[in-house]
């Protein structure tokens, strides 16, 4: 996540973004709140404010995984004028026009876990999806003892 991070950083540096209010900000709008991997994502952001004083970075996220609230945070982001906004989103179609909005305001969007995002500055994935999947595949077997079936689910049907 800290890579992530800076990587963005980097981006709305090299842009030629101003920040003449004040310390850019940088918001993770997540899923949904309370989940183990997003509380560990958190955990990054965390540490990269703090590494980063001069950037005002925090994750936030709806408690529930309806892509209306999701909507409706961003929309809040973008009336409060942040520089960037990250997202693992829910339904990847129900942002593009929050993002268009984003966009035209000049705040980057960024997502991530959303390989066909479209109206995104950028999508970075944190991992190679084949060799994850693989490497889930292979675990869950060993545990099933190589019999059974089993179904994955991440997030959004589309």
């Amino acid at each position: 996540m800290r890579k992530f991070l800076l990587i963005l950083l980097a981006l709305v540096v090299l842009s030629g973004v101003a920040f003449a209010a004040g310390k850019p900000t940088i918001v993770m709008v997540v899923k949904l709140e309370g989940v183990a991997w997003f509380d560990n994502m958190r955990l990054g952001i965390q540490a990269f404010a703090k590494d980063y004083p001069d950037v005002d970075a925090y994750q936030t996220g709806a408690d529930t995984a309806d892509p209306a609230a999701q909507v409706k945070i961003i929309e809040d982001l973008i009336a409060k004028g942040v520089n960037a906004i990250l997202a693992v989103p829910n339904d990847p179609s129900s942002l593009v026009p929050a993002f268009k909005r984003a966009n035209a305001a000049k705040i980057f969007t960024l997502t991530h876990e959303a390989s066909v995002q479209q109206q995104v500055s950028y999508d970075i994935e944190a991992f190679d999806n084949l060799a994850y999947g693989k490497h889930m595949m292979d675990v869950m077997a060993k545990w099933m003892g190589d019999k059974g079936m089993w179904q994955p689910f991440v997030g959004h049907l589309t």
